[in-house]
């Protein structure tokens, strides 16, 4: 599918004014603003609103597809979205194909769309010159914001600046105008935590305040060339103070006397409705997502994830040979288990819980699981704290050795993310090289230690599959009970009902018997071993480190350190081959969300994911 197919798709669906340049029937060529109200599919024409750029009028406008030239998404206007062409769209694939060739290309685009919302951290932009005369108006409450032909031309030619920067340098921020709602003066600068965005609405000529209140949880400032500071909105309100947020002009006076606490005598609140132009860059390329996933629907090798992201999978199949299941410790309960089993077994499996559930040795024994049966694991999170406390557990192991000293498990983990993370990979690589360079490994006794464990697994699958259909059984038990108790229900269904289903349902719960934590833990009793075989196996793949083809690799790690070498190493792993080379030493890497594009490829590098 076209670039211009893209930009078109997302206008329509975003409610966006497009830059267009249009070359009519005579040859000649005119720059236009547009925004699409619908698309006459037999003319392959497009219908809405126009903006004639050089002459600055307004005017319904039909253009044929054929005359675009370029198109380009303007951020920041407003152009009511038309539900009706959105849904005929979705329900008629075939009428548009012309446009947008298949249903799998619309399902991509879709998510291309809704990922383009994702924000990167705010900070103050002062390029985007504002109008003059707006701000003295809109702080009298005079909203939405008429604007003068003088104002509205200005802001045009801003607009316009702004649009053919990112068209000739491919810029990746985005520029949002808003409307400051309490925003606090520090020492680094003014962090807006509270706003309204401001839309351009190109064919009413007025400025459209969203109804909904936004929040910045994080604030960057510039210190200089290359140098950011940032500052977290925990620092002016505590986690517990945060749900204050969800009614916040009902709670401003409370936010307000919370935050006056917090700031020091040079700080102060600001909570004047003046413009400002909020700018995030985005840290994620979309487009070579969009490539990426489009080319595993040309080539017949969509994941069963991505299936199952767009809806697509009707039925998952469970891995024919069970995966063998290795623990860290014997603090997981049978639904723990289960959850573990699932995710080593079907492609795609959720894990649903409560804090203080579990959640976290539930990953840890996953990822050790994972790392037993020799996969790879890219283990996420939108949060550092969830990553950070798995990383340091699985990086302090400890293995009791026959002569009673305790030796540090070197597990080959990864944790990399922002340079600061990846400064400290590079030290931990070397680390773990030089504690087990000159270990003797004996391959025979870590054969020894899986062939047990596999052994066992076969018990325990069998043990978690009778589990698993006593917890489905019992589910549709509570139902049909609850049938039955339908006083509104006719006395022959609630008879049928009790008489039929509920009773077969009950002889089988019975013949499954009790299953309790102690049966399945039994099957997995923490062998003295098993430390052990963590260790040498291990060690034997940071050994790798000294095979030649890691040569590229440790001339990275003997560089001084510095911005040079971490700059390296990064380059490094955004390589494919590379990173499956690295996986041959470090199966499992962890990372946030918005850092592991820095490693990601264009097909999947990785055997499992597993996101917190």
């Amino acid at each position: 599918m076209s670039n211009l197919s893209r930009t078109l798709f997302r206008a329509i669906h975003e409610g966006k004014w497009l830059s267009l340049e249009y070359k009519n029937q005579k040859g000649e060529i005119t720059h236009y603003w547009f925004g699409i109200q619908t698309i006459n599919t037999e003319k392959k024409m497009l219908i809405g609103k126009g903006l004639h750029l050089a002459k600055y009028l307004r005017a319904d406008l039909t253009l044929y597809l054929s005359g675009i030239q370029s198109a380009q998404i303007i951020d920041g206007t407003y152009m009511p979205t038309n539900k009706a062409l959105i849904d005929d769209i979705a329900l008629n694939p075939s009428k548009y194909s012309f446009l947008f060739t298949e249903t799998a290309n619309l399902k991509v685009l879709n998510y291309l769309s809704d990922g383009n919302r994702l924000e990167g951290i705010p900070h103050l932009n002062t390029d985007f010159h504002l109008i003059k005369k707006i701000d003295d108006d809109t702080s009298k409450g005079n909203l939405p914001y008429k604007l003068s032909q003088t104002q509205f031309m200005e802001l045009v030619d801003a607009f316009k600046k702004d649009t053919d920067r990112k068209e000739k340098f491919g810029a990746k921020e985005t520029k949002q105008l808003a409307l400051n709602k309490l925003s606090i003066n520090t020492t680094n600068g003014l962090y807006v935590l509270a706003y309204r965005e401001v839309l351009f609405d190109v064919a009413e000529q007025t400025l459209k305040p969203s109804a909904e209140i936004s929040f910045n949880k994080e604030f960057a400032f510039s210190e200089g060339p290359g140098k950011i500071e940032k500052e977290s909105i925990t620092k002016f309100l505590d986690i517990e103070d945060l749900p204050l947020l969800c009614n916040f002009e009902g709670n401003m006076e409370k936010i307000e006397s919370i935050i006056q606490m917090k700031i020091s005598k040079n700080q102060m609140i600001d909570e004047l409705p003046y413009f400002m132009c909020i700018e995030r860059k985005m840290n994620i390329d979309l487009e070579k997502e969009y490539e990426t996933i489009l080319a595993m629907y040309a080539n017949n090798s969509v994941t069963v994830p991505i299936k199952a992201f767009f809806g697509e999978v009707k039925k998952i199949e469970v891995a024919q040979t069970p995966s063998p299941i290795a623990l860290l410790n014997n603090s997981v309960n049978l639904d723990q288990l289960l959850s573990i089993y699932n995710a080593m077994n079907y492609p795609v499996s959720y894990i649903q819980g409560p804090p203080g559930t579990g959640k976290t040795n539930t990953i840890i024994n996953t990822i050790i699981t994972a790392f037993f049966n020799e996969r790879t694991v890219l283990f996420s999170s939108y949060n550092n704290h969830p990553i950070d406390t798995v990383f340091q557990k699985l990086s302090s192991l400890k293995y009791h050795r026959l002569n009673g000293s305790d030796s540090i498990v070197p597990f080959p983990i990864l944790r990399l993310g922002n340079n600061e993370k990846v400064a400290g990979a590079i030290d931990y690589i070397k680390k773990l090289y030089t504690q087990v360079k000159d270990e003797k490994i004996f391959s025979g006794t870590l054969l020894k230690n899986r062939d047990e464990k596999i052994e066992t697994t076969k018990k325990l699958v069998a043990l978690l599959k009778r589990h698993q259909e006593a917890v489905d059984l019992r589910e549709r038990k509570d139902t049909l009970e609850a049938l039955v108790q339908n006083k509104n229900a006719s006395m022959q269904f609630r008879l049928s009902v009790e008489g039929e289903q509920l009773s077969l349902i009950k002889k089988r719960l019975n013949e499954i018997g009790t299953i309790t934590d102690k049966d399945a833990l039994d099957l997995l009793k923490n062998d003295a071993d098993f430390m052990k075989y963590m260790y040498f196996t291990s060690a034997s793949l940071i050994q790798k480190l000294a095979n030649d083809e890691y040569k590229p690799l440790k001339e990275i790690l003997e560089l001084p350190k510095s911005e040079k070498q971490i700059a390296e190493f990064n380059k490094y792993t955004a390589n494919e081959e590379n990173l499956l080379l690295l996986q041959k030493i470090f199966p499992i890497i962890a990372t946030t969300c918005i850092a592991s594009h820095k490693i990601s490829g264009t097909r999947p590098l990785f055997d499992m994911t597993i996101i917190d």
